[in-house]
């Protein structure tokens, strides 16, 4: 089963995901590990909520999945980890990848530990991650516009601030010469 397979293998998971990347130049690999850490924990106990389901082998996987379960375990730890990985300066770009690349690791190792797990496991594992790319993305892009917007705000400010001065210069200018 992919769960006990990821439960039991979990350091060696890290240190081959850890391997793979490359830390940015703000943070740290135990940054950027930390959402692996949580993932790897949601995605443990998603494949356990689940798994019932494939012993009986029916299709309530489908509905189950439809109704928000897997969306609600990854959901909060993608996005406080999209959040993190703005805060730690990454574009969507760098992030995105991380993912997939936490994909290989587990297929990789998966194949050569001769891991048995089966079709709805590994449609769990995919869905997780496409649920947790969702979710980090959309995390990430509501925090870079308010990011951006508060930067225009700012900006627009001082253009504002300069305004108001020249324009009470002039306006001193205006009266010293009307007085003369």
């Amino acid at each position: 089963m992919l769960r006990d397979f990821l439960t039991n293998d979990c350091t060696e998971f890290i240190a081959r995901y850890r391997s793979m990347i490359t830390p940015h130049q703000p943070a740290t690999e135990d940054q950027l590990l930390h959402g692996v850490s949580l993932f790897l924990d949601q995605l443990v106990h998603t494949l356990r909520s689940v798994q019932p389901e494939y012993a009986f082998g029916s299709d309530a996987y489908g509905s189950r999945h439809d109704a928000g379960a897997v969306n609600a375990d990854i959901g909060t730890p993608a996005r406080l980890h999209g959040e993190d990985m703005l805060g730690l300066r990454f574009t969507v770009d760098e992030m995105v990848p991380n993912y997939g690349d936490l994909r290989q690791v587990i297929t990789t190792l998966a194949v050569e530990c001769a891991a048995p797990f089966s079709v709805d496991e590994f449609r769990t594992l995919s869905r997780c991650l496409d649920d947790a790319i969702t979710h980090a993305v959309t995390a990430f892009s509501q925090q870079h516009d308010v990011v951006e917007s508060d930067r225009h705000d700012a900006a627009e400010n001082k253009r504002m601030d300069f305004f108001f001065i020249e324009l009470r210069n002039l306006l001193g200018t205006a009266k010293l010469a009307f007085a003369a």
